[in-house]
Protein backbone atom coordinates (compact mmCIF):
# COMPACT_ATOMS: atom_id res chain seq x y z
CA UNK A 1 0.00 0.00 0.00
CA UNK A 2 1.89 3.28 -1.23
CA UNK A 3 0.10 6.83 -1.17
CA UNK A 4 2.33 9.97 -0.50
CA UNK A 5 5.18 9.79 1.93
CA UNK A 6 3.58 6.31 3.45
CA UNK A 7 4.56 2.95 2.30
CA UNK A 8 3.03 -0.21 3.92
CA UNK A 9 2.84 -4.01 3.48
CA UNK A 10 0.39 -6.02 3.96
CA UNK A 11 0.98 -10.00 4.98
CA UNK A 12 -2.39 -12.38 5.28
CA UNK A 13 -2.41 -15.01 7.07
CA UNK A 14 -4.88 -17.41 8.79
CA UNK A 15 -2.83 -19.63 10.93
CA UNK A 16 0.05 -21.11 8.41
CA UNK A 17 3.77 -20.08 9.30
CA UNK A 18 5.85 -18.36 7.22
CA UNK A 19 8.10 -18.75 4.04
CA UNK A 20 11.51 -19.82 4.79
CA UNK A 21 14.34 -19.56 1.40
CA UNK A 22 17.78 -19.28 1.89
CA UNK A 23 17.57 -15.09 1.98
CA UNK A 24 15.43 -15.69 5.18
CA UNK A 25 12.26 -15.88 6.08
CA UNK A 26 9.24 -13.90 4.83
CA UNK A 27 8.98 -10.98 7.33
CA UNK A 28 12.84 -10.68 7.09
CA UNK A 29 12.63 -10.06 3.42
CA UNK A 30 9.76 -7.81 3.49
CA UNK A 31 11.41 -5.64 6.41
CA UNK A 32 14.82 -5.52 4.09
CA UNK A 33 12.88 -4.32 1.62
CA UNK A 34 11.29 -1.80 3.54
CA UNK A 35 14.44 -0.50 5.22
CA UNK A 36 15.42 0.43 1.01
CA UNK A 37 12.42 2.25 0.86
CA UNK A 38 12.65 6.01 0.69
CA UNK A 39 9.54 6.82 2.29
CA UNK A 40 9.78 8.11 5.60
CA UNK A 41 6.79 6.31 6.83
CA UNK A 42 6.61 2.54 6.82
CA UNK A 43 5.33 -0.58 8.70
CA UNK A 44 4.91 -4.13 7.96
CA UNK A 45 1.39 -4.76 9.26
CA UNK A 46 0.04 -8.22 9.90
CA UNK A 47 -3.87 -9.57 9.53
CA UNK A 48 -3.98 -12.57 10.93
CA UNK A 49 -6.05 -15.21 12.85
CA UNK A 50 -3.78 -17.28 14.79
CA UNK A 51 -0.42 -16.74 13.31
CA UNK A 52 2.23 -15.86 16.17
CA UNK A 53 3.93 -12.46 14.86
CA UNK A 54 7.32 -11.98 14.57
CA UNK A 55 9.96 -8.81 16.04
CA UNK A 56 10.10 -7.84 12.12
CA UNK A 57 6.14 -6.74 12.42
CA UNK A 58 5.16 -3.06 13.58
CA UNK A 59 1.21 -4.18 14.09
CA UNK A 60 -0.95 -6.60 14.49
CA UNK A 61 -4.57 -7.19 13.24
CA UNK A 62 -6.92 -9.75 14.12
CA UNK A 63 -9.66 -10.92 11.54
CA UNK A 64 -12.03 -10.64 14.62
CA UNK A 65 -11.27 -7.38 15.08
CA UNK A 66 -11.70 -6.68 11.64
CA UNK A 67 -14.55 -8.23 11.40
CA UNK A 68 -15.90 -6.43 14.89
CA UNK A 69 -14.99 -3.13 13.28
CA UNK A 70 -17.23 -3.99 10.07
CA UNK A 71 -19.89 -5.08 11.84
CA UNK A 72 -19.81 -1.66 14.10
CA UNK A 73 -19.46 0.62 11.09
CA UNK A 74 -22.26 -0.92 9.51
CA UNK A 75 -24.74 -0.23 13.02
CA UNK A 76 -23.54 3.14 13.20
CA UNK A 77 -24.37 3.96 9.79
CA UNK A 78 -20.58 4.50 8.39
CA UNK A 79 -21.51 2.57 5.17
CA UNK A 80 -24.46 3.82 4.84
CA UNK A 81 -23.99 5.95 1.66
CA UNK A 82 -21.40 3.51 -0.06
CA UNK A 83 -23.79 0.63 -0.97
CA UNK A 84 -20.82 -1.05 -2.74
CA UNK A 85 -18.15 -1.64 0.55
CA UNK A 86 -21.61 -1.88 2.30
CA UNK A 87 -22.33 -5.34 0.43
CA UNK A 88 -18.89 -6.25 0.42
CA UNK A 89 -17.98 -5.95 4.18
CA UNK A 90 -21.73 -8.12 4.57
CA UNK A 91 -19.72 -10.62 2.87
CA UNK A 92 -16.75 -10.79 4.25
CA UNK A 93 -18.44 -10.63 8.07
CA UNK A 94 -20.47 -13.81 7.11
CA UNK A 95 -17.31 -15.72 5.69
CA UNK A 96 -15.10 -14.82 8.60
CA UNK A 97 -18.61 -16.28 10.31
CA UNK A 98 -18.47 -19.21 8.58
CA UNK A 99 -15.10 -19.91 8.81
CA UNK A 100 -14.87 -19.30 12.75
CA UNK A 101 -12.70 -16.31 12.29
CA UNK A 102 -14.77 -14.28 13.43
CA UNK A 103 -15.17 -12.59 17.63
CA UNK A 104 -15.00 -15.62 20.10
CA UNK A 105 -17.65 -14.82 22.84
CA UNK A 106 -17.40 -16.61 25.69
CA UNK A 107 -18.59 -15.39 29.27
CA UNK A 108 -19.31 -17.02 32.72
CA UNK A 109 -22.92 -17.75 31.89
CA UNK A 110 -21.56 -19.67 28.68
CA UNK A 111 -19.21 -21.56 30.82
CA UNK A 112 -22.02 -22.70 34.01
CA UNK A 113 -24.01 -23.77 30.73
CA UNK A 114 -22.81 -27.05 30.43
CA UNK A 115 -24.09 -28.54 33.90
CA UNK A 116 -27.70 -26.67 33.17
CA UNK A 117 -27.29 -29.11 29.19
CA UNK A 118 -26.59 -32.32 30.88
CA UNK A 119 -29.39 -31.62 33.40
CA UNK A 120 -31.91 -30.73 30.35
CA UNK A 121 -30.41 -34.37 28.61
CA UNK A 122 -30.68 -36.24 31.94
CA UNK A 123 -34.72 -35.26 32.05
CA UNK A 124 -35.43 -35.42 28.44
CA UNK A 125 -33.55 -38.69 28.64
CA UNK A 126 -36.41 -39.47 31.76
CA UNK A 127 -39.34 -38.12 30.37
CA UNK A 128 -38.74 -40.49 27.51
CA UNK A 129 -39.50 -43.29 29.40
CA UNK A 130 -42.80 -41.81 29.46
CA UNK A 131 -42.67 -41.34 25.73
CA UNK A 132 -42.10 -44.36 24.72
CA UNK A 133 -44.86 -46.63 25.62
CA UNK A 134 -47.20 -44.16 24.20
CA UNK A 135 -45.45 -43.79 20.73
CA UNK A 136 -45.27 -47.47 20.60
CA UNK A 137 -49.25 -48.06 20.59
CA UNK A 138 -48.87 -46.40 17.07
CA UNK A 139 -47.06 -49.10 16.00
CA UNK A 140 -49.67 -51.51 15.31
CA UNK A 141 -51.41 -49.04 12.50
CA UNK A 142 -48.32 -47.86 11.58
CA UNK A 143 -46.24 -51.11 10.46
CA UNK A 144 -49.19 -53.72 10.21
CA UNK A 145 -51.73 -51.46 7.87
CA UNK A 146 -49.53 -48.37 6.56
CA UNK A 147 -45.68 -49.58 6.31
CA UNK A 148 -44.68 -47.05 8.63
CA UNK A 149 -41.90 -48.84 10.76
CA UNK A 150 -39.43 -47.52 13.57
CA UNK A 151 -35.98 -47.11 11.00
CA UNK A 152 -32.79 -48.76 11.00
CA UNK A 153 -31.10 -45.64 11.64
CA UNK A 154 -32.12 -42.23 13.78
CA UNK A 155 -29.40 -39.73 11.37
CA UNK A 156 -29.38 -36.56 12.79
CA UNK A 157 -32.21 -37.27 15.10
CA UNK A 158 -30.25 -39.77 17.41
CA UNK A 159 -26.99 -37.56 17.72
CA UNK A 160 -24.76 -33.72 16.19
CA UNK A 161 -22.35 -31.89 17.73
CA UNK A 162 -24.79 -30.97 20.70
CA UNK A 163 -25.34 -34.55 21.76
CA UNK A 164 -28.85 -36.18 21.54
CA UNK A 165 -31.37 -33.57 19.71
CA UNK A 166 -34.19 -35.61 20.56
CA UNK A 167 -35.94 -38.14 22.56
CA UNK A 168 -38.90 -40.22 21.92
CA UNK A 169 -40.75 -42.16 18.79
CA UNK A 170 -39.90 -42.19 14.76
CA UNK A 171 -41.04 -44.03 12.35
CA UNK A 172 -39.84 -43.87 8.34
CA UNK A 173 -41.53 -45.89 5.25
CA UNK A 174 -40.65 -49.25 5.62
CA UNK A 175 -38.26 -48.37 8.98
CA UNK A 176 -35.64 -46.96 6.11
CA UNK A 177 -32.99 -44.99 7.77
CA UNK A 178 -33.65 -41.14 8.36
CA UNK A 179 -31.21 -39.97 6.08
CA UNK A 180 -32.52 -42.22 3.50
CA UNK A 181 -35.89 -41.36 4.12
CA UNK A 182 -37.88 -38.62 2.45
CA UNK A 183 -40.91 -38.78 4.89
CA UNK A 184 -40.44 -39.01 8.77
CA UNK A 185 -42.96 -39.14 11.28
CA UNK A 186 -42.49 -38.33 14.82
CA UNK A 187 -43.50 -37.70 18.45
CA UNK A 188 -41.67 -36.49 21.36
CA UNK A 189 -38.81 -34.18 22.90
CA UNK A 190 -37.03 -31.77 20.67
CA UNK A 191 -34.20 -30.40 22.68
CA UNK A 192 -33.97 -27.42 20.82
CA UNK A 193 -31.28 -27.51 17.88
CA UNK A 194 -31.67 -28.05 13.75
CA UNK A 195 -33.24 -31.73 13.22
CA UNK A 196 -32.20 -32.30 9.35
CA UNK A 197 -32.72 -28.01 8.72
CA UNK A 198 -36.32 -28.26 10.68
CA UNK A 199 -36.30 -25.84 13.30
CA UNK A 200 -37.73 -25.68 16.66
CA UNK A 201 -40.80 -23.35 16.73
CA UNK A 202 -38.45 -20.90 19.14
CA UNK A 203 -35.13 -21.26 18.29
CA UNK A 204 -33.04 -22.89 20.83
CA UNK A 205 -35.68 -23.63 23.17
CA UNK A 206 -36.62 -27.22 23.60
CA UNK A 207 -39.64 -28.30 22.68
CA UNK A 208 -42.39 -31.51 23.09
CA UNK A 209 -43.07 -32.09 19.20
CA UNK A 210 -44.99 -34.36 17.14
CA UNK A 211 -44.55 -33.80 12.97
CA UNK A 212 -44.91 -35.49 9.83
CA UNK A 213 -41.92 -34.38 7.40
CA UNK A 214 -41.62 -34.38 4.10
CA UNK A 215 -38.53 -33.57 1.47
CA UNK A 216 -39.54 -33.36 -1.45
CA UNK A 217 -36.79 -32.81 -4.80
CA UNK A 218 -39.77 -31.40 -6.64
CA UNK A 219 -44.08 -31.52 -6.95
CA UNK A 220 -44.08 -29.22 -3.92
CA UNK A 221 -47.92 -28.94 -4.62
CA UNK A 222 -48.05 -32.69 -4.42
CA UNK A 223 -46.29 -32.67 -1.19
CA UNK A 224 -48.74 -30.62 0.27
CA UNK A 225 -51.51 -31.84 -0.71
CA UNK A 226 -50.20 -35.01 0.79
CA UNK A 227 -50.23 -33.00 4.28
CA UNK A 228 -53.17 -31.69 4.22
CA UNK A 229 -55.46 -34.89 2.86
CA UNK A 230 -54.13 -35.76 6.80
CA UNK A 231 -56.74 -33.21 8.24
CA UNK A 232 -54.42 -32.62 11.16
CA UNK A 233 -54.57 -29.17 10.79
CA UNK A 234 -57.87 -29.87 12.02
CA UNK A 235 -56.63 -30.85 15.18
CA UNK A 236 -54.00 -28.02 15.57
CA UNK A 237 -51.30 -29.07 14.29
CA UNK A 238 -49.63 -26.34 11.64
CA UNK A 239 -48.44 -26.75 7.97
CA UNK A 240 -45.05 -25.10 7.61
CA UNK A 241 -41.84 -25.26 5.37
CA UNK A 242 -37.99 -25.01 5.45
CA UNK A 243 -36.66 -23.64 2.20
CA UNK A 244 -33.83 -26.12 0.27
CA UNK A 245 -30.20 -25.24 0.73
CA UNK A 246 -26.93 -26.67 -0.19
CA UNK A 247 -27.46 -29.79 2.31
CA UNK A 248 -31.04 -30.22 1.58
CA UNK A 249 -33.70 -30.51 -0.43
CA UNK A 250 -36.71 -27.86 0.55
CA UNK A 251 -38.76 -29.54 3.76
CA UNK A 252 -42.59 -29.46 4.21
CA UNK A 253 -44.15 -30.34 7.17
CA UNK A 254 -46.96 -30.95 9.70
CA UNK A 255 -46.20 -30.08 13.48
CA UNK A 256 -48.27 -29.77 17.10
CA UNK A 257 -45.50 -28.23 19.58
CA UNK A 258 -45.50 -26.67 22.67
CA UNK A 259 -42.36 -25.15 23.43
CA UNK A 260 -41.02 -26.04 27.22
CA UNK A 261 -40.99 -22.50 28.69
CA UNK A 262 -44.53 -22.28 27.44
CA UNK A 263 -45.54 -25.20 29.61
CA UNK A 264 -43.19 -24.21 32.33
CA UNK A 265 -44.82 -23.39 36.01
CA UNK A 266 -43.37 -23.97 39.46
CA UNK A 267 -44.04 -27.27 40.50
CA UNK A 268 -45.26 -28.54 37.24
CA UNK A 269 -45.03 -32.59 36.79
CA UNK A 270 -43.28 -32.87 33.80
CA UNK A 271 -44.36 -36.24 33.50
CA UNK A 272 -47.83 -35.32 33.19
CA UNK A 273 -47.44 -33.04 31.19
CA UNK A 274 -45.08 -34.97 28.63
CA UNK A 275 -48.02 -37.95 28.66
CA UNK A 276 -50.73 -35.75 27.80
CA UNK A 277 -49.32 -34.01 24.98
CA UNK A 278 -47.87 -37.56 23.88
CA UNK A 279 -51.51 -39.32 24.17
CA UNK A 280 -52.92 -36.17 22.61
CA UNK A 281 -50.59 -36.09 19.78
CA UNK A 282 -50.90 -40.32 18.98
CA UNK A 283 -55.04 -40.04 19.31
CA UNK A 284 -54.59 -37.33 16.29
CA UNK A 285 -52.04 -39.88 14.60
CA UNK A 286 -53.98 -42.76 15.23
CA UNK A 287 -57.18 -40.58 13.68
CA UNK A 288 -55.76 -39.58 10.90
CA UNK A 289 -57.28 -41.46 7.48
CA UNK A 290 -55.12 -45.18 6.54
CA UNK A 291 -55.30 -44.00 2.81
CA UNK A 292 -53.96 -40.43 3.42
CA UNK A 293 -50.75 -42.30 5.17
CA UNK A 294 -50.89 -45.06 2.40
CA UNK A 295 -50.61 -42.11 0.40
CA UNK A 296 -46.95 -40.47 1.85
CA UNK A 297 -45.55 -43.91 2.01
CA UNK A 298 -45.99 -44.78 -1.60
CA UNK A 299 -44.99 -41.29 -2.10
CA UNK A 300 -41.89 -41.84 -0.65
CA UNK A 301 -41.22 -45.04 -2.17
CA UNK A 302 -41.67 -42.97 -5.80
CA UNK A 303 -39.65 -40.51 -4.64
CA UNK A 304 -36.77 -43.25 -4.00
CA UNK A 305 -37.32 -45.34 -7.33
CA UNK A 306 -36.91 -41.78 -8.79
CA UNK A 307 -33.90 -41.25 -7.56
CA UNK A 308 -32.49 -44.28 -7.97
CA UNK A 309 -33.24 -44.22 -12.34
CA UNK A 310 -31.69 -41.36 -11.99
CA UNK A 311 -28.83 -42.34 -10.59
CA UNK A 312 -28.89 -45.83 -13.15
CA UNK A 313 -29.24 -42.77 -15.77
CA UNK A 314 -25.97 -41.64 -15.17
Amino acid sequence: MQGGDVYIVVENKVGAGYTETEAGDQLSRYRAYLNQRKEPHKALVLITHWTTPTAQVDSVVRWREISGKLKQWKKEGGLANFPVAEALADWLVCFLKEENMSEIKLDLMDIASVSTHRCLIDACAALEEVINPVADSLNGKFKDVVGLKVPSGWGEFSSNNLGAPFFGGIWTADGKKCRDSGAILWVGLWTGVDIYNIQPTLPDVPELSAGIALWPEEDVDRVKELLSDTKLTEAGWKLDSIAKTDDYFEAMFLRKARPLSVCYQPGLDWGDEVKSFSEQCCDDLRAVDTEALRAIVQWDAEEEGGAAKDEDDD
